[in-house]
Order: structure tokens, then C-alpha cells, then sequence
């Protein structure tokens, strides 16, 4: 599920995360949040959804949920920052089955091991 993108795709997506971020989460900064290709870091994939792991150079790294490519998208429909315990995989795909609705359940499994217990493995 984690798989390395081509650098005119991570392109095309960072244009378009920078245009969600700026719409979503930027008036809560009172920033412009300036992204590009370098600062995407993961890409998670399955089906027609996306994570993506990525630095607004202001705000902690974040996971950016799509249902469909960025590029392809009107903007994510939730985001994780921060850090979960080993442990905590149950609680976090819960979580993320409530804030984007209709993910699979394979990928919210896959993402909540990924950043619990299967963190740096």
C-alpha cells in the first residue's frame, strides 16, 4: 500500500494539496501555506484513496486523507498530526472510519498499525 510516486505525480499532487491546505487549513493559521513535491514524504494508496504524509513547513507533518488522487479531488476530508502509542491502532481506525466515511477498511487498518505499532519497522 505504501508505493513510491513518480516526481511529475507527487508534482501534480503537491500543486493541488497546496490549494486544499490553503482553503482548509490555512485561514485557521491566518497563513498562505506554501507546499511542493519535495515535501511530500509518503504516499499511501488503495483503491481510489490516498494518504498522504506531508510538510506545510508550519504545522506538525500531516496525513492528509483523500478519496480519490489529490489532483483529482475538491479537497481531503480529514487529517491526523502527532503521534499515537503502540497500542492505540483500534482507537485511531475508529477515528478515521468516522472522519472519512466509506474508507476501506484494509487502509484504515493499514494506517492505524502504521502509525502505532508499526511505526520505524
Amino acid at each position: 500500500m505504501i508505493r513510491p510516486v513518480s516526481e511529475k505525480q507527487k508534482t501534480l499532487f503537491a500543486k493541488a494539496i497546496n490549494v486544499h491546505l490553503n482553503k482548509q487549513l490555512g485561514p485557521s493559521l491566518n497563513q498562505t501555506l506554501i507546499t511542493d513535491s519535495t515535501d511530500i514524504f509518503e504516499v499511501i494508496h488503495y483503491k481510489q484513496w490516498y494518504i498522504i504524509y506531508i510538510s506545510t513547513r508550519i504545522t506538525d507533518e500531516l496525513y492528509l486523507v483523500y478519496n480519490a488522487a489529490p489532483d483529482k479531488s475538491s479537497g481531503y476530508l480529514t487529517d491526523w498530526a502527532g503521534s499515537a502509542a503502540d497500542g492505540e491502532g483500534p482507537a485511531v481506525e475508529k477515528w478515521l472510519k468516522e472522519d472519512a466515511p466509506g474508507i476501506p477498511q484494509k487502509l484504515a487498518r493499514c494506517f492505524a498499525w502504521h502509525i502505532t505499532d508499526g511505526r520505524g519497522k
